[in-house]
């Protein structure tokens, strides 16, 4: 009985006595591998070859494998515990103040310097809390719209010392809770403004912790749209004192 039998492919082994299996091209025994005692084999023009390699094996698909060179065909491992970075044939260890800022001991607020970081000097990089300043700059305190719940309004000192308050028509009247960070607020001052309605008429209260003069709050601008400025200081976590800027502007 007679036909053709196939090559197969050969399982390559990087140690030991090489173990694989192969046919012949045409009718006939496996031919014998190539190389030495657990060379890698590999198709040499149809026929088998051996190649003795050590470590990690490249091929290009044209030629026989050989080893692969560290820091030319990968990146070889490191040791250490530095931190690295790229460096031509692999990597590096990285620099403090160069590479990367390196990390600062003591407590002292930082200031970005040339290669890292240095301390920063109270008064000429920041302001010193607790120290007179002179500021040669504007300075303004942010400005907030709070969102109406339900009817009310609640100012929060935490967000800026401008509260503006857009009347809601259909929600009103409403009402201007007492300021939410107060007790941790006192002393602040800043501008409540109230901004009526495009259908105008509509009506606020004021929570007791607002103080007025002669203790009576005035009467907000009726006039669609209208603007009423109101100036205000914390004098204590329960009495917020307030005064009128000016009423009905547009």
């Amino acid at each position: 009985m007679t036909g053709k039998l196939f090559a197969a492919v050969a399982v390559l082994i990087l140690g030991g006595a090489p173990a694989f299996a192969q046919m012949a091209g045409s009718n006939g025994p496996a031919v014998s591998p190539g190389g030495t005692n657990g060379a890698v084999q590999y198709n040499n023009s149809g026929a088998f070859g051996g190649s003795s390699i050590t470590g990690l094996v490249k091929g290009n698909g044209t030629s026989a494998p050989s080893a692969a060179t560290a820091g030319t065909d990968y990146a070889p491992a490191t040791t250490g515990s530095s931190i690295l970075k790229a460096s031509a044939g692999g990597f590096a260890n990285a620099v403090a103040g160069t590479d990367y800022v390196g990390p600062t001991t003591g407590s002292a607020i930082q200031k970005a310097s040339s290669g890292g970081l240095t301390a920063a000097t109270a008064g000429t990089d920041y302001g010193a809390p607790g120290t007179a300043e002179t500021w040669t700059a504007g300075q303004s305190g942010g400005q907030f719209t709070p969102t109406i719940s339900g009817s009310t309004f609640t100012c929060d000192f935490n967000q800026g010392n401008h509260c503006i308050i857009q009347l809601v028509h259909a929600s009103c009247p409403c009402t201007i809770a007492a300021p939410s960070n107060l007790s941790s607020r006192v002393g602040i001052t800043g501008v409540i403004t109230i901004v009526q309605s495009s259908s105008g008429s509509d009506i606020a209260s004021w929570n007791s912790v607002f103080k007025f003069a002669n203790a009576t709050a005035p009467t907000l601008s009726t006039a669609a749209n209208a603007v009423d400025d109101f100036g205000f200081y914390a004098r204590t976590s329960s009495a917020v004192d307030v005064g009128t800027f000016g009423l009905n502007f547009h």
